[in-house]
């Protein structure tokens, strides 16, 4: 995020970077130069300054407009636009990626995306009330040659894994789960297979009244009486 808490909708990181170890953002000379690194904000570098340019006038101001509210049990992501809503289900209920992010998109929304620490630490205060520890968020990596991307298309300018993450472990490890660390209050992203069933965190614009839910989608087998699946006459 910029110092005028702009996000980044344009990266030029040099190899290995940004990595996951958080900093402030150097732009390299030599050969190198105009790639980007991450360093500690408390190293003394070179630096550019910017200015409004001589005779440039500022735009005006906006006029303002009162804040778009969430439909009741939404939840107002303060740094966005945007309201969430935590799907906490029984096991039965629960959905593997793909079947969360339509969910979310059947309402009007999508599966949501997190851009700041700030997002963060709200969405683990609202997890905290509830029990199950995993949920399904906007993030996946549908081309592991091209990285990870938000569902909802914003831009993966915000990071926050588990040690060891992400790993892609057997190649199969494809779409993000953040899972509640109770002994530090945090909220931690893994990837872990896409066929996971979960429960789910949807996001939609703030003052969109959601869809009502989709109707269950019905299994095409059925269960015998000793425990067995049936589907096209086999088991």
């Amino acid at each position: 995020m910029w110092t005028n808490n702009a996000y980044a909708r344009y990266t030029h990181w040099n190899t290995h970077m940004p990595g996951h170890v958080q900093g402030c953002v150097a732009m390299a000379t030599g050969h190198s130069a105009g790639l980007w690194d991450v360093l500690s904000c408390t190293n003394k570098e070179k630096y550019i300054c910017k200015h409004l340019a001589e005779g440039a006038a500022l735009t005006p101001a906006p006029p303002t407009t009162a804040t778009p509210n969430c439909t009741d049990g939404w939840i107002k992501m303060q740094s966005r636009g945007i309201c969430y809503k935590i799907f906490p289900e029984a096991s039965e209920k629960r959905k593997t990626w793909y079947e969360a992010r339509d969910y979310c998109r059947a309402i009007g929304g999508d599966l949501v995306s997190i851009h700041s620490g700030a997002d963060l630490l709200r969405t683990y205060n609202n997890i905290y009330n509830h029990w199950p520890n995993q949920y399904w968020i906007g993030l996946s990596a549908p081309d592991p040659d091209t990285g990870y991307v938000w569902s909802d298309r914003s831009p993966v300018n915000f990071q926050d894994w588990k040690d060891g993450e992400p790993n892609n472990k057997n190649n199969a490890e494809l779409c993000v789960e953040v899972e509640r660390v109770y002994w530090d209050n945090i909220l931690l992203w893994s990837d872990v297979p896409c066929e996971k069933y979960n429960n789910w965190i949807c996001q939609i614009h703030a003052g969109v009244t959601p869809k009502p839910a989709p109707d269950p989608v019905t299994p095409e087998y059925n269960t015998t009486s000793d425990g067995w699946l049936e589907w096209n006459g086999a088991q």
